[in-house]
């Protein structure tokens, strides 16, 4: 799973000290050890965006993949329905049928007043 190459990237970047903890240490001392808690704690604070960017880039690429899956849609639509029961199949309708309105909104609405008026 893990690269002799990635391993070895890994090791160099991990030993080598960043701006955080030269500016962790350097508080450490000229302030002491308070100033030095503190100060990990606002690097610390400061990795969570770009840990944030990097989960949720991964949740939209894995939802972007199983959106688009045919295997997903055909197995959902077509396959399953014909082993649930009817009441269930209809639940499954109803709800569908009220995301549809709600995602339509009143031009769903309007769709189907103009049906009733003129056809």
């Amino acid at each position: 799973m893990f690269t002799t190459q990635f391993l070895l990237t890994s090791l160099i970047v991990v030993l080598i000290p960043g701006t955080g903890v030269v500016f962790t240490v350097s508080m450490a001392l000229a302030h002491g050890r308070s100033a030095s808690f503190f100060a990990a704690v606002g690097c610390t604070l400061g990795i969570v965006p770009h840990l944030l960017a990097t989960v949720l880039g991964l949740v939209v690429k894995a939802f972007q993949i199983n959106i688009l899956n045919p295997k997903l849609t055909i197995y959902f639509l077509d396959f399953l329905p014909q082993f649930v029961a009817l009441v269930g199949r209809a639940i499954v309708l109803a709800a569908i049928a009220r995301l549809e309105r709600r995602a339509h909104g009143d031009d769903f609405r309007c769709v189907r007043r103009v049906r009733m008026a003129g056809a």
